[in-house]
């Protein structure tokens, strides 16, 4: 028993050879809702400005401390230059009298503290061989210390230490072969 079909709805032909229709939009099973929409390109571009920020200053990184210094002395000099213009100093003329008190703050930092630098490292030299002797019979007292069940000795190391530099070269020029000719290796003495 076949139903009638009803009017409006399409026949069986129909259905088993669709015809395709043109200019009609087909709409997506995506759709969104207009104000989440908004939301997703949002946050997209704000991704997309992310990533573009970042190649950006890799690209730039051998230049960019250049600029970063020069807005940190324009930021710290700014009040400043700001003082003196309202005393009535030109602007430019503030500016220069700004780096020239700089310059000479630092040009006084230095000649205090490199004088004492130089006679610190004088006396380091001085002092050098005996500390490394200290600290040597220091390391020669140590006794054997137990670390989680493991005998520890560091006499081992100081005195492998002291045997590999008794291997040192006693001549370190070049010296003559019985046949006359220079040799390449100065002599080492073994112990």
């Amino acid at each position: 028993m076949r139903s009638t079909p009803q009017p409006g709805a399409p026949h069986e032909s129909e259905l088993e050879s669709p015809t395709p229709i043109s200019g009609v939009v087909t709409t997506s099973t995506w759709v969104l809702d207009p104000k989440r929409r908004r939301r997703y390109l949002q946050i997209a571009f704000g991704v997309g400005a992310l990533v573009v920020s970042i190649v950006v200053l890799f690209l730039l990184r051998d230049f960019l401390g250049a600029f970063v210094l020069g807005s940190a002395i324009a930021f710290l000099i700014q009040p400043a230059v700001i003082r003196l213009h309202a005393a009535g100093v030109p602007r430019v003329l503030a500016i220069v009298i700004v780096f020239v008190g700089i310059i000479v703050v630092l040009a006084g930092l230095i000649l205090l503290i490199v004088p004492l630098g130089v006679a610190e490292i004088g006396q380091l030299q001085l002092q050098a061989p005996s500390l490394a002797a200290a600290a040597q019979d220091k390391l020669n007292n140590l006794q054997p210390v137990r670390v989680f069940g493991i005998d520890v000795d560091l006499k081992g190391v100081t005195e492998t230490s002291t045997r590999t530099s008794a291997n040192t070269c006693s001549d370190s020029s070049a010296t003559r072969s019985p046949s006359g000719s220079p040799r390449s290796r100065p002599r080492c003495r073994s112990s």
